[in-house]
């Protein structure tokens, strides 16, 4: 797996399966938005070239804020049990990038 710095147009391009219009949360025509400011940013997470993630931040000084975080994988949802589906997505993703 590889993560990868995401452009408003790489994001709108390649996240589109991750950002279906009646999930809730921000769409990805929002978020693909504050990347024009510098201080948005947004990394995709490839797996044998296909996205699996993605996750957006505000940074600001030395402080970053998470905006959203998106995971292809179902399943992992659906594992996240009694746990808030974001943070259990958020504990594996990163478990993956530290791998």
């Amino acid at each position: 797996m590889e993560l990868n710095t995401l452009t408003a147009a790489l994001a709108e391009a390649t996240l589109g399966a991750l950002y279906l219009e009646d999930a809730g949360g921000p769409s990805l025509g929002f978020l693909s938005g504050l990347l024009a400011q510098p201080q948005y940013q947004a990394w995709g997470l490839l797996d044998n070239g296909n996205v699996v993630a993605a996750i957006w931040y505000q940074c600001v000084d030395q402080q970053a804020e998470l905006l959203d975080l998106q995971s292809a994988v179902a399943v992992e949802i659906a594992a996240a049990g009694d746990e808030e589906p974001d943070r259990a997505l958020r504990y594996k993703v990163l478990a993956r990038l530290a791998s």
